[in-house]
């Protein structure tokens, strides 16, 4: 089965703007988190089952050692709310750099579960 690997990163800020670390693996919490937003900027909230989904995922990465390895279909959801949901609230070389390095995440061929 086809997957993406994420390795996860912890990179220091020297930008003002956000100063600290930015640990990529919060970054993608705050994707699957993200939510749909009105023409004035307000949150519409997420549905049933993309809480069920984003709460998953979440788990995946917490449980996740230096890398996590997302499905082609987790992948592609967080890809799609990175792409027209996240709003960032900072536009720094860390967060380009972390957008950049999850849009080329690399495919990796896991094998799957059997089911009984």
């Amino acid at each position: 089965m086809k997957a993406r690997k994420i390795e996860f990163k912890v990179v220091e800020s020297k930008d003002q703007n956000m100063p600290g670390t930015f640990r990529y693996e919060d970054g993608l919490i705050m994707i699957a988190e993200s939510t749909a937003v009105d023409g004035r900027g307000n949150s519409l909230g997420m549905s049933s089952d993309e809480i069920l989904r984003a709460v998953e995922i979440k788990s995946e990465i917490k449980k996740a050692g230096d890398a996590v390895i997302l499905s082609e279909d987790h992948y592609q959801w967080l890809l799609s709310k990175l792409n027209f949901q996240m709003r960032w609230r900072v536009d720094t070389e860390v967060v380009a750099q972390f957008i950049k390095d999850f849009r080329a995440a690399p495919e990796v061929e896991v094998a799957e579960a059997k089911k009984d």
